[in-house]
């Protein structure tokens, strides 16, 4: 019985690992190659207090040809969460893209910034870097998941190593 339990814990480490490099490389890959439509329609607003505001007030415009990314950009206090500008708008791949996708976080505040490219795919805010990606995974050719953060793999391996040694020594 403890055999089969030592080999449950070592499989399963196997697997996390695996997918937590496979996810990890997708991240540091480039963006996907997609092709957008031949005009893409973003939420677009300057800047608005909410994202409420900010969809209510978004025109139904096309983005001009050499605008091919819906851009996000939603600033926020650290503690309470409560926006404090969100602006929307189309761009290119050189304004919004995997370097530029995140949350920087200042003094009192935090900003985050999403891309994607296909129609409407703006309406949502991120408030942290997981969301941020998430929201951006139209762009991405992977969505952001537990495991992207190289900390994930070490723990996971840890937790499966102390299951081992406690079944071992049970």
């Amino acid at each position: 019985m403890r055999s089969i339990f030592i080999l449950l814990a070592v499989l399963f480490t196997i697997l996390i690992a695996d997918r937590s490099v496979e996810v990890q490389a997708n991240l540091n890959s480039p963006l996907k190659k997609s092709t957008p439509s031949p005009a893409l329609t973003c939420w677009t607003c300057p800047e608005k207090s909410s994202n409420k505001e900010c969809n209510k007030y978004a025109p139904d415009i096309n983005c001009h040809d050499n605008l091919t990314v819906c851009t996000t950009v939603h600033k926020f206090h650290h503690g309470k969460g409560d926006s404090v500008s969100v602006i929307k708008k189309c761009s290119t791949t050189q304004q919004c893209n995997e370097t530029t996708v995140g949350c920087q976080k200042t003094q009192n505040y935090s900003v985050c910034i999403s891309c994607c490219n296909t129609d409407y795919c703006n309406e949502e805010v991120s408030y942290n870097n997981t969301m941020a990606y998430r929201l951006s995974s139209l762009v991405y050719s992977t969505a952001t998941s537990i495991y992207n953060q190289p900390w994930n793999l070490y723990l996971t391996v840890l937790i499966s190593l102390v299951l081992v040694f406690k079944i071992q020594t049970g």
